[in-house]
């Protein structure tokens, strides 16, 4: 089977056969090239998995056509699934399956899929996270941040639920409605498709019940963790020292998060402190602890207004450390997430690693467990987070409270470290990816009939609804010299 992948940044992985095992993992936020936004580690290891990478551009649909061409050209002379002994080499493959990474490569390129291989090419929409959700509630944020500087309310206190507290009170039933233009692209965006893989159960539940997508067209796809890294030993809590972040600054809700910690870590630093933290010694020297902040794409002035080593926060930025190396040395990660969509690449890589996590609600969503789900317990009140593999803090003193105990309380930060590799092998065990894969496998098989009756993608493939796809021609044109 031929899987093409296709995203905004113009790069197009051709993944030739079905000996290839998917891998979406959470690396390329350190790994990645500060300069392209691409792991090279994660491409080696697909092209050691057949997986090929070309590089096409948006709004050029003749170049698009040829590369389309070859791609299944040379997939139909190589696969004996697509090869007709007494006639030669089928003109297109039957199966052929394109994924679009999020919903603006859907946009670009999806319209160049239907024109050139309107029957055989099942579209599959790779959402990552809800962007019309998250930028939803970065809105609602903005918009109370404003409403206090107008009302001249912005003296924080840490009290419980505090009207000023910044990590009270968080968007997390907060949902855009139908007026949302960014909610109106996305969700057309899945009606178009054949396929939406979600990443999140939370955000499955809400396209289903609260958008009416039907079911049959969403595929919970979160992270896949191989075996080897959910029981591998890590460092203990006595060879671990210090705090830390982690996260591309490209993307705004961490932007938000390490301003947040910017407020919280002074705090932190002086409940550590206290003797009465630790469960036997004397805390260590103040001087000696440090919260350390790393990931690509950080401007200059978010650096300069966050680094101060005077205070023991060192923000380090991008970095050629591996993921494994930059997590497990430290005791506790933070994540003050006030908005925000999709499952979180840091918890994962903290649970992986066994580094204990001190989170909010919104950080939270999505990653419950299952004994979670069936006691009913609340994601936007949970302090103590249950079962969950950390702490999910409800305000900041909450938060401050927390992050202290954790880092000085071993026993409290072995119960977590422990749940949280329990949490990792019943969310995302690479059982989880068999389910993904005889769905894609049923999408491309069965392509026709359920594009019979799904009748939303058939109004908006019409040529009346199809404004984004002359939108790129106006481009294509408009570019020409």
């Amino acid at each position: 089977m031929l899987q093409l992948f296709l995203s905004m940044e113009g790069v197009k992985a051709v993944h030739y056969g079905t000996s290839a095992t998917a891998i979406k993992g959470s690396d390329g936020s350190v790994n990645g090239s500060e300069k392209s936004g691409t792991s090279s580690g994660s491409q080696m290891e697909l092209e050691q998995l057949g997986v090929r990478f070309h590089y096409v551009p948006m709004n050029d649909e003749k170049r698009t056509k040829q590369w389309l061409d070859k791609v299944t050209g040379d997939t139909a002379a190589n696969d004996s699934s697509v090869r007709d002994d007494d006639h030669g080499v089928v003109a297109a493959a039957a199966n052929v399956l394109v994924v679009m990474d999020k919903f603006f490569a859907e946009e670009a390129y999806a319209f160049h899929i239907q024109k050139h291989l309107p029957n055989n090419a099942a579209i599959v929409l790779d959402m990552q996270d809800m962007h019309s959700l998250r930028w939803h509630r970065e809105q609602i944020i903005k918009q109370r941040e404003q409403q206090q500087q107008n009302q001249k309310t912005t003296d924080i206190t840490f009290e419980n639920d505090a009207p000023g507290d910044p990590l009270s009170q968080l968007p997390i039933r907060d949902f855009p409605t139908a007026n949302d233009t960014d909610l109106q692209r996305e969700l057309a965006s899945i009606h178009r498709s054949d396929l939406t893989l979600v990443c999140s159960p939370a955000e499955m539940d809400l396209l289903h019940k609260t958008y009416n997508v039907p079911k049959e067209k969403l595929c919970l796809a979160s992270f896949f963790v191989h075996e080897s890294l959910i029981h591998r030993e890590n460092p203990s809590f006595a060879e671990r020292k210090d705090f830390v972040f982690l996260g591309g600054f490209r993307h705004a809700p961490n932007v938000d998060a390490v301003r947040q910690l910017k407020r919280l870590w002074p705090r932190i630093r002086t409940k550590v402190m206290q003797p009465q933290q630790h469960e036997s010694g004397p805390p260590q020297h103040k001087d000696d602890l440090k919260l350390h902040v790393y990931g690509p794409f950080a401007s200059k002035s978010l650096r300069d207004e966050c680094h101060n080593p005077s205070e023991g926060f060192l923000f380090h930025g991008f970095s050629n450390k591996s993921t494994e190396e930059i997590v497990s040395r430290h005791r506790v990660m933070l994540a003050p997430l006030r908005f925000g969509a999709g499952i979180k690449g840091k918890i994962v890589d903290a649970w992986a690693y066994g580094t204990a996590i001190v989170t909010t609600p919104i950080g939270s969503e999505g990653m419950e467990g299952t004994s979670m789900v069936s006691s009913g317990a609340s994601m936007d009140n949970n302090s103590n987070g249950g079962d969950w593999g950390g702490v999910i803090a409800k305000d900041s003193e909450d938060f401050v409270q927390h992050a202290a105990s954790l880092y000085c309380n071993e026993t409290r930060w072995q119960t977590a470290t422990w749940q949280g590799k329990e949490l990792l092998t019943e969310l995302y065990g690479m059982q989880n990816f068999e389910k993904v894969r005889l769905e894609l496998v049923d999408v491309v098989n069965n392509l026709e009939s359920r594009r019979k009756s799904d009748y939303v993608r058939g109004i908006l493939w019409h040529e009346s609804l199809r404004s984004h796809g002359y939108f790129s021609r106006w481009i294509e044109a408009k570019n020409k010299p």
